[in-house]
């Protein structure tokens, strides 16, 4: 782990021209694959066994992650590599886990610098890449979380990703149905503030009822019952 904190400590240097010769160092050194060659440690710090990590510690690695998730040391050819995809889902993960409570924002930040550059570079990403398709699917996975602040998150993060959305949906129908389902469904939270989100999202990512919905969605629903 000193590779991390090496970085975060430059990172964190001193002012004036010192500090610019270390950020100038740390454009070098960070990459997207050494990011990805990171990736185990990210989630073994916040996903898997947080509580085995000093809260400090782990409030660290989540602002290293924010500072090197950029289109400094990340190329529009890199975004769509499996690490990245990977460690775009679990930046989705750790904002919904109660462990992540005192540095969810740095994720939420995060996560919005990783789908700010997808929607940068739409035109670039194969939207057939089923590690694409992966990473919206888990994203989909927590729309239904049982903590409100959790749920707008989410609903947020897929309003913003919505252009990109749009293109992956014409490659993929499972995805649309989940998507369209699921946002229909979160248009009635009981949260106002969630409901508001959904009704967002589902404009802008221009959802229409067909004929075949309401059945398609009675049959989802006995289904989850049963």
């Amino acid at each position: 782990m000193f590779f991390i904190f090496k970085f975060i400590g430059r990172r964190r240097g001193g002012g004036g021209n010192e500090n610019l010769e270390e950020e100038d160092e740390i454009e070098i050194k960070i990459t997207a694959a050494k990011l990805a060659f990171l990736l185990p440690f990210f989630e073994q710090f916040l996903k898997k066994t947080p509580e085995k990590f000093d809260v400090d510690l782990r409030i660290k690695v989540a602002k290293f992650l924010q500072n090197a998730v950029n289109n400094k040391f990340i190329k529009p050819e890199e975004l769509t590599s499996p690490p990245l995809l990977k460690l775009a889902s679990l930046l989705v993960d750790c904002i919904c886990l109660d462990s992540s409570i005192e540095y969810i924002n740095d994720l939420k930040t995060t996560l919005n610098q990783f789908l700010d550059m997808f929607n940068s570079n739409k035109e670039l990403i194969n939207t057939k890449d089923v590690e694409l398709f992966n990473f919206f699917k888990n994203i989909n996975s927590h729309i239904f979380d049982d903590n409100v602040l959790k749920r707008i998150a989410i609903l947020k993060a897929i309003n913003s990703i919505s252009p990109l959305l749009k293109l992956t949906f014409e490659n993929n129908k499972e995805l649309f149905q989940s998507f369209i389902r699921d946002i229909y469904l979160s248009k009635h939270d009981s949260n106002l503030e969630c409901s508001q989100n959904a009704c967002n999202c589902w404009e802008n990512l221009e959802f229409n009822l067909s004929p075949t919905f309401y059945k398609t969605l009675l049959l989802y629903l006995h289904d989850d019952k049963n």
